[in-house]
This record gives C-alpha cells, structure tokens and sequence, in this order.
C-alpha cells in the first residue's frame, strides 16, 4: 500500500503546489498595478505610454473607449517594466540580438538608432516629390530673405546621422551606401534652383574618422571630435557671409583628454542594467587664460512651456562680438563648448519652427537652422513654413 501511495501523495503536492503557482503568477501583475511592486526603472520607448481613456456621452468616445482601455492596458500591466528589461537583456546577451525595434547592432558591437523609418530612409526607399522639395525651396528662401530684409544673415546645417558616417559598421543586410536619400535630393534641388546657404556636413565627418572616431558607438551622437571638426565647418562656412568673423579655433588651442560615462542613450533604449563604458570620447578644455566662457539658462527670453533639458541656453564670451541665434536639436549641444568663442553671445533654441517676434527683440547678426538628418527626414517644410507664420 505504501508504495502505491507514495507516488499518488506526490502528485497530488505536486498538482497542489502547481495550482498555487499558477494563481501566484496570475495575481502578480494586479498585485503590481496596484501596490508597486515592480521597482524597475522605465524602459526607454521614445514615446508617451498610453493614457486611462475618457468615457463621455458622445458617440466617438463609447466607440473609441474599448480600443483606448486595450491600449492603456498594453501600457501598464504589472510587471512590464521588468519583464520588458529582462527580455531585451536576455535577447542582447544571448543572441547578439537587439530587442528594441528602434536600435540595430552593428559590427563590433556599435548600436544604430533604426526608429523614424531610418532604414528606408538609408536605403534610398523613402524620397521627397517635387512638391515637398520645393516646398523646401520656398522655406528656406521665405527665412533667408525675411532676414535679409533685417540685416541678418542665414545658414541652414544638415548634421548626419552616424550610419551614414560609420555605414561600414552596419549589419551586412543593410546594404544601401551610394543610393540616392532625401539629403542629396535637398543639396542638388537647391543647388540647381536656390542661392540659400547650405552646409552639409558629412563630407568634413567622413574625412576627419581617418584622424580620430567622430561618434560614440553606444549613441546616436557625435562625441566631442565629431562636434569639434563640424563647428570649425560651420565657422568657415559663416565667415563667408561674415567677413570679421574670428577663425575657428584649431584642435591646438585645446588640451584633450579621454573619457569615460556610462552606454549612451541607444543603450537605454536596449534597457542593459549594466551596458559598457562609452569610450568613444573626449574631454575638451581651452589652453587659453583669457575671458571664461559661461552657459547659462535663459528661458525668460524665450518664455514657453519647455521639456526639462531642452530649455534655451546662452553662451557668453567677452573675448568676442556679435550675435548669434540657432535653432537647433540635441547634436548642437557639443558646440556649447566651440562656437561660443566666436561670437560674444550665441542662443540655443531647441525647436525647428521659428518665432518672428524673438528674433526682432533679439536682432543677431546670424541665424542658424541646425538639423538632424533624421529629424530631416520626417520633416514638413509646408508645415513648418506655415508654424513661423513670417510677415
């Protein structure tokens, strides 16, 4: 008897235990949801999570509120933050695989932002009509001229990005180098049909990674030598338009050192607890002991609602004259440390679409339009002409 009940005793606690632990896992996630339990940090989605949808008596809303409750739920179920982690860390360790649709693993393990449709942009799959390049033309020129009309000068900046700088470091699968992209459609429409001033700086990014590595392999940015050899471009490019100008300072005036942080922001994305050092960098400090440069905030003169780290910033240089204004996004953030050397003042908007009445308080010498190819991209010249709203 013993022997025939042994074996029906331990099934049973095994049926019993894994009953209890099927309810444990069901209940885990409500437990979450409601006393948060999960203590792991947000992934990094590049995106708003979805909202607790709002119930009214018009149709549309009784209509959208199942679809809204579906998405909020996708959004905030118990546990997501954890479980998303744990599967982007499992798929990078163990299979060199990249679990966030918005990053791509290159060759030597360099990271690639893929999001905002980059690989059909690459790929030359993506490309401006006639109507939008000359929608382009009229934006461009409406700022140039509006301007001119003032006495300021303008300069529109296309910054590359790092695949088509480093497009050998890419996957062997993405093969579209030489293809035509909407870049190269921009610089040979205007070139045929406008005088607008425009520097495209890839070639001067392409040429100086002979030197020295122009971008962090864990980021989406250039590091400080990449920022460095864009603002001597852009300087040159400006004292064409500003004859007194001062040069741009050259790699010698600085003392560099090498640097270490934490993975960038591809790496957030990847949601690595512990990613790599990000060692492609460098620490720049002028030699010089003259007049200091100082950054400060002055989102007084530009007053609206601003994301925290976006807020306009000023550098201030006494061993300068002149002003600047640049519209600008993240990658103008390297030139802090470069530009303002140049002028006696420079302001930094984080934004692309322009404010006539900040500029008319302002009165630079030069406007700047800093772009992202990216952010080029996907870009709407018929909207952004229509949001400066200029005279």
């Amino acid at each position: 008897m013993n022997k025939k009940t042994l074996p029906e005793q331990f099934k049973r606690n095994t049926a019993v235990t894994l009953i209890v632990c099927l309810f444990v896992l069901l209940w885990l996630p409500t437990l979450d949801y409601f006393f948060g339990l999960d203590h792991s940090q947000q992934p990094t989605e590049n995106r708003a999570l979805a909202h607790f949808p709002t119930l009214t008596a018009s149709l549309d809303s009784v209509h959208d509120f199942p679809a809204g409750l579906e998405n909020y739920f996708r959004d905030h179920f118990g546990f997501r933050n954890r479980l998303i982690r744990w599967e982007r860390r499992w798929k990078h360790d163990w299979f060199r695989e990249s679990a966030a649709p918005d990053v791509i693993i290159g060759r030597d393990g360099w990271l690639f932002f893929a999001g905002q449709h980059m690989i059909e942009h690459f790929e030359g799959l993506k490309l401006w009509t006639d109507a939008e390049l000359n929608d382009w033309q009229k934006l461009l020129e409406k700022r140039r001229d509006w301007l001119a009309q003032r006495g300021i000068k303008y300069i529109f900046v296309l910054c590359p990005d790092k695949h088509s700088v480093y497009p050998e470091l890419l996957p062997p699968w993405l093969a579209g180098l030489g293809r035509s992209n909407k870049v190269n459609q921009l610089i040979a429409h205007m070139k045929a049909h406008s005088t607008v001033e425009m520097l495209d700086l890839r070639p001067v990014l392409l040429e100086a990674k002979k030197n020295a590595i122009t971008y962090q392999y864990s980021d989406t940015h250039w590091n400080s030598y990449g920022g460095f050899v864009a603002y001597q471009s852009l300087v040159s490019a400006l004292q064409r338009q500003l004859p007194g100008l001062p040069a741009p300072l050259p790699l010698t005036a600085f003392d560099q050192r090498p640097s270490q942080k934490p993975g960038g922001d591809l790496t957030k994305i990847l949601a690595q607890p512990n990613p790599p050092m990000e060692t492609n960098d460098t620490v720049f400090a002028l030699r010089s002991a003259g007049p200091k440069l100082t950054v400060t905030d002055v989102t007084e003169r530009f007053p609206k609602k601003w994301r925290r780290l976006t807020e306009p910033k000023a550098t201030l240089f006494d061993g300068a004259t002149g002003k600047a204004v640049m519209f600008r996004d993240s990658f103008a953030g390297t030139w802090y440390a470069f530009l303002g050397y140049n002028f006696h003042e420079v302001l930094y908007v984080w934004q692309y679409e322009w404010d006539a009445a900040f500029l008319e308080r302002e009165k630079p010498q030069v406007v700047i339009d800093e772009t992202l190819e990216r952010f080029f991209n996907i870009a709407e010249p018929a909207k952004l002409l229509q949001q400066d709203a200029l005279p």
